[in-house]
């Protein structure tokens, strides 16, 4: 009888670790999305909360404005990069707000994507205004330039195809590189690692893929408050699938870290996808 008590409670334990991130049914995230015959259950969901105006995270600046290169940092022997970079544990990297610089704040313009299936060429559109926009240069973040992207990616939803789009179509406005972390050999602490790096190195948005109801979906990244051990870390975003709301302040939205992590894990793609958009 002992034998049959422990036996359980060994099962049960190892299902509790086993619900953490567990995976959904999705579909594939090159397969498309026809908006009219979406239900409004059926469509994806809009992701995390809008930042509340008393969040004090938003009302600190970061406002020098500037591209770091990541050999430069490594080369003076920057310790928060040193740390993160060489980091074993959560709890070896310290409580850190990792922040786009306040220009992209300021430069910020938003357009909802037209339809269920175009969250990637939209954030691609709104990121790159961004980066574009605190440069001094004009790029539409409209509705027209969204599909204008679509063609030039030939309807393809991959992060590569954006990243040559990139570098070839739009290559006197920014410059992009994808890195890829393959899920079944990365654990949780190298993603948010790459994501701290990110900000930390370029100070400028990126443009990841989570899970959105039963769908990839792309979303922007700008911030991330990491709280030393992960527990009451947040990361900070906006979504094409939410109108425009009017600045920066009032599109943010926020998750719990963990949360989004999970997200990231979950949706259909076999690696952790990152878009990072710089200025030329």
């Amino acid at each position: 009888m002992k034998t049959r008590i422990i036996v359980m409670l060994i099962m049960g334990i190892i299902t509790l670790f086993g619900a953490g991130c567990q995976k959904e049914d999705v579909v594939d995230e090159n397969q498309n999305l026809v908006d009219d015959v979406l239900s409004d259950e059926e469509r994806p969901k809009s992701l995390g909360e809008y930042v509340p105006e008393e969040d004090q995270f938003f009302k600190e600046n970061v406002l020098d404005y500037g591209h770091k290169s990541e050999n430069n940092i490594q080369k003076s022997g920057d310790f928060m990069y040193n740390t993160i970079n060489d980091a074993v544990s959560a709890l070896s990297i310290p409580t850190y707000a990792f922040r786009c610089y306040d220009n992209y704040k300021w430069g910020y313009r938003h357009v909802r994507q037209p339809d269920g299936s175009s969250c990637s060429w939209t954030s691609y559109v709104i990121c790159t205004g961004n980066v574009a926009a605190v440069c001094g240069q004009t790029y539409p973040v409209t509705v027209n330039q969204v599909y204008t992207v679509k063609n030039g990616c030939g309807g393809s939803s991959l992060i590569t195809k954006l990243r040559d789009y990139t570098n070839t179509t739009d290559r006197n406005v920014v410059k992009a590189r994808t890195i890829s972390l393959q899920k079944s050999m990365t654990d949780y602490l190298a993603v948010f690692k790459q994501m701290m790096l990110f900000l930390y190195v370029n100070r400028a948005p990126f443009v990841t893929i989570a899970l959105s109801g039963n769908y990839t979906h792309y979303v922007t990244v700008y911030s991330i408050y990491w709280q030393k051990g992960v527990v009451g870390s947040k990361i900070y975003f906006t979504d094409s699938l939410d109108p425009d709301r009017g600045s920066f302040d009032k599109n943010v939205k926020y998750m719990d870290l963990w949360d989004f992590y999970c997200a990231m894990k979950n949706n259909s793609n076999s690696y952790y996808n990152f878009l990072e958009l710089l200025p030329r």
